[in-house]
């Protein structure tokens, strides 16, 4: 027999362009599914990787929800995934007929709430499936359980279909989301979209937007609305929530399963009449009604239109007015090329990018990317696709490249199809006119206006081609000057910094807004000792900076320079950390107020609302030892310290003239950090061998819901702003020569960065691991919207990742400062965003709006550049002062 690897072929199941999949046999004699990727993919180490990565964790710590992986192997001639064999039938086969036979009543609503409740159970494990469809749905007796051979989701990762205008790299029309049809990134929403379509096909026996050819599926996906007639109506309310257009108006898995399981028993609610739909959502007719026989679809202009490059992690923080930002246009989105049923993939010939995976030429429309049952052997029904008498394949099939040259109008369904004329006779047809046959009657409006049409998309198409060329030669000008400016920051940073000006306005490339940020950096003077922590006023516009030498407050406001506006607790020692305490909610205290904390032992709140006069309000003693760190809760009520002598205690700061002390608990070695839960309820704490999570909601007597013994120093814990991830910056601990070499080796590895995920109220669960470094990762901090994550390593490295998908963290822009950022706060201000960090000695700034960035480095420029040192620069380019 034929082997895969250690795995012995029985049959071929299906086969689709992502791969071919076989129902195989163990060495033991025990059934499972093996997916053997395509040679396109298999030779992507990129994606690869991310597919080894992906599948791996969940191989590890299987959800409930999808087929358990068996096995993995990415380094082989033929990489292939392997998953369990599920002796049970699947959705397709339950209750697709595609003849209006439905799954029965009784059975409809429970299998809603069971699909709806699987789903949600994945998203709360952060795992986006992407690729939802009938024969990908098993219904085995414990509950629904999904096929999930991971492809959908490291394409994504990988940057397919992730940008406006190009095809998704997964999914199929009738089970699509409209943002995926756009060509927009992969998100819990997409499934949302998708599982409420099952349930739709799963209670009438059809997809939610009918049958037909691919371009007229994908137009309905995203212009019409979904067909809901015979769901009951209380349900169709709740999955045309699920399936609204805009996915940020979507319900979310979670209230999909509750609003389901919240609804009466099916056999109680009433059911939507069929053929009674709202005014302007009736369906929308096949696209071939439209066109004249034999006439060549006209391509789209937008079509020969190039997305821009995606934004970098670090420029998804700058405001989005920004006043040198180029206009992002979008476009109508290319069709693939592919296989109905299987997952999508680009248009075949198309060149393969860093953004997408070439395809395969497409196999046999018959074939799918699921396993497909045979009469012959009722064994594969267990995976099989409802058989094309049951459900027409055009209703799950993926758009063709050379039938959809791009998205059609809305309108253009409305335009009725000319009636058949005799050979010879020209037929012009118009809605709601008569057909004219004759010599002359090509010389009709209609056709006259056609073909002024005609040549203005020609027109369109031509200046759409040359603005490319611009555009391209522009990007690469731009890369080429930030590259020499940036080699000039160290040596001539006023030449370096008007480079850096006029690479990002020739294009706002990512690596001109990099070079540019960089060069508007600015720091503050030496303070003759080390600087422990940074605070940033809400605007912006005040610095502080905790040092071996006090606290000193900086003047931001003066795009040329920082200037000092007063320093206090010179006269206390080290001051090692520092705490904003928030404006209150009813906006009657109108003051800035921080809490310092220091080698002295003793936490005071302070009145800065003039930095140049603070004023201390209350100090808070009865620590053991010196403050490490010092946090406030977010109603500003609770103020937690940190302390080298590894106590931790709690306090009562409503009253800020007399703060009173709750609580305080000892642990096993130095607290290094303290962070609150953005709803108050936890606290975070990280120390030298340890992480521990305390419920603090009676803070009186705080009560520990999850602790952690790691092998590293647990430096900073900081909550994601939604409070569903916890993430802790790690650095090595220092080796004891007395310990043995085993736990030496334990002992002694670098940091990096762990997220964790707290959804649910569960105790929390490592999600990722990343960012490790010898030196370790000292700081960090979340973005205000949580979707970038900013670290300080040890080795002075600052880092910026995207957590879009939280478990697979991308690491985007980097910057340097001389020392350990230990310490970084990011706030905002009227241009975008100011990141602060500890340096050696100083603390660093930068304005990462790069438009504000330009006006730094202009305010502060000594030296204009010449005409004769740009043109040396920059041969070819006709001379614009950078800095005017």
């Amino acid at each position: 027999m034929t082997q895969i690897g250690p795995y012995t072929v029985e049959r071929l199941l299906s086969s689709s362009p992502t791969g071919a999949v076989h129902l195989c046999r163990t060495s033991v004699g025990s059934q499972v599914v093996v997916k053997t990727l395509a040679g396109h993919l298999s030779e992507d180490r990129r994606f690869l990787r991310l597919l080894r990565d992906d599948l791996l964790r969940l191989r590890d710590t299987p959800p409930e929800a999808l087929a358990r992986v068996v096995d993995v192997d990415v380094d082989g001639r033929a990489p292939l995934v392997v998953t369990e064999f599920l002796d049970a039938p699947t959705l397709g086969s339950a209750a697709g007929t595609g003849t209006g036979v439905p799954v029965p009543p009784d059975r409809g609503h429970r299998l809603a709430a069971a699909l709806a409740s699987a789903l949600a159970d994945l998203h709360e494990q952060d795992i986006v499936l992407g690729s939802l469809k009938p024969n990908r749905v098993v219904l085995t007796e414990s509950g629904p359980r999904f096929l999930d051979f991971g492809v959908a989701r490291a394409l994504s990762r990988g940057g397919a279909g992730a940008r406006r205008g190009q095809p998704p790299a997964f999914g199929v029309p009738a089970f699509l989301s409209p943002e995926l049809a756009l060509g927009e990134p992969l998100t819990p929403a997409a499934d949302v979209f998708a599982c409420a379509g099952l349930i739709v096909y799963a209670l009438t026996g059809r997809p939610p937007f009918g049958a037909g050819p691919p371009r007229a599926l994908i137009q309905r996906v995203v212009y019409a609305e979904p067909d809901l007639d015979g769901v009951p109506a209380p349900l169709a309310a709740v999955l045309a929530a699920a399936m609204r257009k805009d996915p940020t108006t979507r319900l979310s898995a979670s209230q999909l399963r509750d609003q389901v399981l919240a609804l009466p028993p099916a056999d109680q609610q009433p059911t939507r009449v069929p053929g009674r739909r709202r005014p302007g959502h009736a369906r929308i007719p096949a696209l071939e009604a439209v066109t004249e026989p034999g006439a060549e679809p006209a391509p789209a202009a937008a079509a020969l239109a190039t997305a821009p490059p995606a934004p970098s992690a670090l420029l998804e923080l700058v405001a989005p007015d920004s006043a040198m930002a180029a206009p992002v246009t979008a476009e109508a989105p290319a069709m693939s090329d592919t296989d109905p049923v299987a997952d999508a993939a680009p248009a075949a010939g198309t060149a393969p990018t860093d953004d997408a995976v070439p395809a395969a030429s497409a196999p046999d429309a018959a074939t799918s990317d699921a396993p497909t049952a045979t009469a012959a052997d009722p064994a594969a029904a267990d995976l099989a696709e409802p058989a094309a008498s049951d459900l027409a394949a055009s209703d799950l099939a993926e758009p063709d490249a050379a039938d959809a040259p791009g998205l059609p109008d809305p309108l253009t369904d409305a335009v009725l199809p000319a009636e058949k004329a005799p050979a010879g006779d020209p037929v012009v047809a118009v809605a709601g006119s008569p057909v004219r046959r004759g010599r002359w009657a090509w010389l009709t409006p209609p056709r006259v206006v056609g073909s002024v049409v005609m040549v203005a998309v020609v027109t369109l198409a031509s200046v759409a081609v040359v603005g490319e060329i611009r555009s391209a030669r522009d990007a690469a000008d731009s890369r080429d000057l930030a590259a020499k400016a940036s080699a000039l920051l160290t040596t001539r940073p006023d030449l370096a910094g008007q480079l850096a000006v006029a690479a990002y306005r020739i294009s706002p490339t990512p690596e001109a807004a990099q070079v540019l940020i960089t060069a508007a950096v600015r720091e503050t003077a030496q303070t003759g000792g080390a600087v422990h922590d940074v605070a940033l006023s809400p605007d912006g516009a005040t610095l502080l900076a905790a040092s071996d030498t006090g606290v000193a407050a900086w003047d931001l406001r003066d795009p040329s320079r920082i200037r000092l506006t007063s320093t206090f607790l010179t006269d206390t020692g080290a001051v090692a950390a520092l705490a904003p305490l928030p404006d209150p909610p009813d906006g009657a205290d109108t003051r800035r107020l921080v809490a310092t904390g220091g080698a002295d032992g003793v936490a005071r709140i302070w009145d800065v609302t003039d930095p140049a006069r603070p004023a201390e309000l209350a100090a808070l003693r009865d620590s053991p030892a010196a403050i490490t760190d010092i946090a406030v809760s977010a109603d500003g009520a609770l103020l937690a310290t940190a302390d080298a002598g590894g106590t931790v205690a709690l306090w009562d700061i409503a009253d800020r003239s007399q703060p009173r002390r709750l609580a305080a608990e000892e642990l096993p070695g130095e607290a290094r950090s303290v962070t609150f839960a953005p709803d108050g309820t936890a606290l975070a704490i990280g120390g030298v061998g340890y992480l521990r999570v305390w419920d603090v909601r009676s803070p009186g007597s705080p009560r520990e819901t999850a602790g952690y013994v790691t092998w590293r120093t647990v430096s900073q814990v900081r909550f994601s702003p939604d409070g569903q991830l916890l993430a802790t910056a790690s650095t090595p601990m220092p080796v004891n020569p007395k310990l043995g070499p085993v736990t030496r080796v334990e002992w002694d590895q670098s940091g990096g960065v762990e997220l964790y995920l707290l959804a649910g109220g569960r105790r929390p669960r490592p999600i990722a691991t990343f960012g490790a470094r010898p030196a370790g990762v000292a700081g960090l901090e979340f973005s205000a919207d949580g979707r970038t994550l900013v670290t300080g390593g040890g080795d002075g490295e600052i880092a910026t990742w995207d957590l879009t998908f939280r478990a697979r963290p991308v690491k985007g822009d980097t910057l340097r400062v001389d020392g350990t950022p230990r310490a970084l706060a990011l706030g905002g201000s009227g241009r975008g965003h100011v990141l602060a960090v500890v340096g050696d000695g100083s603390a660093r700034v930068w304005q990462l709006d790069p438009a504000a960035a330009a006006e730094q480095v202009c305010a502060r420029v000594g030296t204009r550049i010449t005409r004769a040192e740009w043109l040396e620069v920059v041969p070819g380019r006709s001379f614009r002062a950078p800095c005017p």
